[in-house]
């Protein structure tokens, strides 16, 4: 069970605040389950109402600090998520985005080498991979930003410096 305050990760929603664990009392509700008031970091002006006793969606707390270092000085370690069915390849993205998994990174990592190469060869790049890269993006960068306490905008130099540095060292 999540506390009151915390920040988490819900599998549709992203990274989320647990604003508060309450009875709820509408239409439709089970009046004795326990909820989950989650505000989305990606739409603060919303809320999520979740049992606290569902696990149809995974959730989990942010990582540390420590957590988050490790994944990105092994950043290279994790392979691109390639699939050259187009439908195949966007339904293991929406899996991935939904697991609450660091694998993210194996989309940012495996869209930012297509654009590349869609570029070169004077082509853009697609609605459906930008949507996905972006959705990728912002809940690692949001959970990210969160556990190493810097700006949401900063995330990316920091992933960035880090591989160098680890390249650098590795030499």
């Amino acid at each position: 069970m999540f506390n009151k305050g915390e920040y988490i990760v819900h599998g549709r929603k992203g990274v989320c605040k647990v604003e508060d664990i309450t009875h709820l009392d509408i239409d439709g509700a089970d009046k004795k389950s326990l909820y989950y008031v989650l505000i989305p970091m990606k739409n603060q002006d919303s809320k999520v109402f979740y049992p606290t006793d569902n696990d149809k969606i995974p959730m989990r707390t942010i990582h540390t600090k420590d957590q988050v270092e490790e994944i990105v000085e092994h950043i290279n370690e994790i392979e691109p998520i390639w699939i050259e069915n187009e439908r195949q390849r966007e339904y293991k993205y929406k899996e991935v985005i939904g697991s609450c998994d660091c694998k993210l990174i194996g989309i940012i990592k495996t869209l930012h080498k297509r654009g590349r190469s869609r570029l070169a060869h004077g082509k853009k790049i697609t609605y459906v991979d930008e949507k996905y890269l972006r959705e990728a993006k912002e809940v690692l960068y949001d959970e990210f930003s969160l556990a190493l306490d810097i700006d949401k905008p900063q995330v990316e130099n920091y992933i960035i410096n880090n591989i160098n540095e680890s390249d650098k060292a590795a030499e």
